[in-house]
């Protein structure tokens, strides 16, 4: 049994992975609307501390932020147009391995290009290597958590059982604690030689974070599509 639950979730995930690679030009925009606002962060705050390690680092969080908006358009677009949902409650999939498997999928297939993207920036403002490790590692959980939030979100949005704009207000405030301890993570890299801090006690409460909406949202929102369905 487990090894045929491991056999679908490795279908699911890179079947996701190559419907995104398929569609190149969805992430060639995203990723120009990446730099687009990076680079309008940059020089509207044009600076002689604008150029620093810290407010690229912030620069990059806030320009993944608002990408990732754009990119989670097209989460679970096809599986609701198609109502394909109704198919795999009739099916003996769990729909837990099928979110997991999603999330993990579209985050390998179209946000990792961001942070590939963060890479190349912070190497061409010459970043330290560690410093460029320490913001990648926050990148890539601090995107994997928006995605987790998110998922939620389009459950329930798309189910109808909250509306969009009232549910926008609620769960906006889950992504800000991935944003703050990614961006004192960073921080305290920065300054761990002068104040003698370290980034692991941010880093671990980031990953906590991961684990936590891991361990709540693939299962919360197969509950949801099977209330949705069941009314």
């Amino acid at each position: 049994m487990s090894f045929s639950l491991f056999k679908v979730f490795h279908h699911i995930l890179f079947a996701e992975i190559k419907y995104h690679l398929r569609h190149k030009q969805d992430i060639f925009t995203l990723c120009l609307f990446f730099l687009s606002i990076f680079f309008l962060l940059h020089f509207t705050f044009d600076g002689e501390q604008a150029h620093s390690v810290f407010l690229n680092c912030q620069y990059i969080w806030i320009s993944l932020f608002f990408s990732f908006f754009i990119a989670q358009e097209k989460f679970l677009e096809p599986e609701f147009q198609k109502k394909l949902f109704d198919h795999l409650l009739l099916s003996p999939l769990q729909l837990e391995i099928f979110f997991i498997a999603k999330i993990i999928g579209f985050w390998c297939g179209r946000l990792v290009w961001l942070i590939a993207f963060s890479a190349l920036l912070l190497i061409a403002t010459q970043v330290a290597i560690k410093t460029i490790a320490w913001i990648l590692v926050t990148l890539a959980l601090g995107s994997l958590n928006f995605l987790l939030i998110g998922t939620l979100a389009i459950t329930l949005t798309r189910t109808n059982i909250a509306s969009t704009s009232l549910f926008a207000l609620i769960v906006f405030p889950f992504y800000l604690p991935t944003y703050i301890f990614g961006i004192l993570t960073v921080n305290a890299h920065l300054q761990s030689d002068q104040l003698e801090i370290s980034p692991w006690p941010y880093f671990q409460f980031e990953i906590g974070l991961c684990l936590l909406y891991f361990a709540i949202v693939p299962f919360l929102s197969a509950k949801l599509i099977k209330f949705r369905t069941e009314e």
